[in-house]
């Protein structure tokens, strides 16, 4: 069974989650008005110490960002990251944090 999750919009969301965050140390960041939470992902590579390349699927660097800088927008420092990499490995991470990481929108960010 898949679990979908809704996206999430508002102020009063964040106020609610950096306030959960400072009690989990949950690992999240904004990404292009995006909330994504690599918590479960930081959590089981911590405890996973036999077949540990079966459980790390996304890019060190793009990792490294979240842990580097929780609860902020990250958006220069892991578009530097992503520039890096080729087409093809860019796409297949930002797929990844789409589809399994991705929170909600920042309902305070201004879109075009």
């Amino acid at each position: 069974m898949r679990l979908i999750k809704p996206p999430i919009h508002g102020k009063s969301y964040l106020t609610f989650f950096t306030a959960v965050t400072h009690c989990l140390h949950r690992i999240w960041a904004i990404y292009e008005g995006s909330i994504f939470d690599l918590m479960d992902y930081i959590y089981t590579q911590t405890f996973i110490e036999s077949d540990i390349a079966k459980y790390s699927f996304l890019d060190p660097n793009i990792v490294s960002v979240f842990e580097q800088q929780p609860g902020r927008d990250i958006t220069t420092a892991l578009s530097a990251v992503l520039d890096a990499m080729d087409s093809a490995n860019r796409t297949a991470n930002m797929d990844c944090l789409s589809k399994r990481f991705l929170l909600g929108r920042d309902g305070l960010s201004v879109y075009p």
